[in-house]
């Protein structure tokens, strides 16, 4: 019996301790968010970032590498190109540095593993403003580097994986977007599709619009680029019966955009680089004489050879 209330009392105190630590867990994550909570951006200030971001990109100097993912056997030699697009920026000095990381967006220098080189060239040139400069990436394999240590499977093939990180440094300019990353994967065998992330996607910041007669109200559409570019990037928005999932869209699903409802994007038409988020105000404004009602628009999405559709759902109210 003694024993027996021996192990309840220790029972007891088990449960007490648990529940003294959990609550400490629970205090230390709630002051924890609430603290980062005071930290967050506000999504007006986010949107503001993402509008300047844009605007830098389509106005400063910038470059990216035309294939940032190669495939390639140990033993194997692939090459891929970069592009400085100069804009307003010049004449001066461009020097190109290439070295390992350990992820796509890390900017810190690692050991370059025996058996990989990698070469671009020019690595440096003087450049002018409103031209374009391209310059070869080489990577070469040693038949010595098929991986001791695998790091990824792809299509149940293991291989590894090594980033490359491209710093450009363009002489006299305040800002160039220039740098990139190059993701080299080393494997027996080469399979399709084995890229697989960083692939471009965007999204309506908003999927409907209420607004009256006569008003004019505003949303937003981002693009993320991912591991594509540089391409030219088109929108094209058009009045459709309904939400209809198909690419290209059927012509019989198309209407005519009625008088007094007014549909526009900017920024439109531009070379987009890797790795970004390009920001396009969708401007919407109605008159008194349109008829209130539903407005299904289809926006559409060309980058590269890539096509993608979202629908923006407008409610005018009288």
């Amino acid at each position: 019996m003694n024993m027996d209330k021996r192990v309840k009392k220790r029972y007891l105190v088990g449960i007490v301790v648990i529940i003294v630590i959990g609550v400490g867990i629970m205090s230390a994550l709630y002051f924890h968010q609430k603290g980062t909570k005071f930290q967050e951006k506000s999504p007006q200030t986010e949107l503001q970032e993402e509008l300047a971001s844009t605007k830098a990109l389509l106005t400063v100097p910038v470059g990216c590498i035309h294939n940032n993912f190669i495939q390639l056997k140990p033993g194997e030699k692939k090459e891929t190109y970069y592009t400085l697009y100069t804009r307003n920026g010049g004449p001066g000095e461009v020097t190109c540095k290439i070295y390992r990381v350990a992820h796509v967006y890390e900017k810190e220098k690692m050991t370059m593993p025996e058996g990989l080189n990698v070469s671009i060239e020019p690595s440096k040139f003087i450049a002018q403003p409103h031209k374009n400069y391209t310059s070869k990436i080489t990577v070469k394999t040693s038949p010595e580097l098929f991986p001791h240590e695998v790091n990824v499977s792809v299509g149940g093939i293991a291989g590894r994986e090594y980033t490359l990180y491209l710093r450009v440094i363009f002489e006299g300019e305040n800002e160039t977007i220039g740098d990139d990353w190059l993701r080299i994967l080393v494997r027996p065998f080469t399979v399709p599709g084995a890229s697989g992330l960083y692939l471009p996607h965007g999204y309506l910041h908003n999927n409907s619009i209420t607004l009256k007669l006569g008003e004019t109200k505003e949303t937003y559409y981002t693009l993320h680029t991912g591991e594509s570019g540089p391409e030219e990037v088109s929108y094209d928005i058009y009045r459709i019966t309904g939400k209809v999932n198909m690419l290209p869209m059927p012509e019989e699903e198309k209407l005519p955009i009625p008088e007094g409802l007014t549909v526009s994007i900017e920024p439109n038409n531009f070379l987009a680089r890797t790795h970004e988020n390009y920001t396009s105000k969708i401007t919407v404004k109605t008159s008194p004489e349109l008829l209130p009602g539903e407005y299904v628009l289809c926006m559409e999405a060309h980058f590269g050879g890539r096509l993608t559709n979202d629908w923006l759902t407008v409610n005018v109210e009288p």
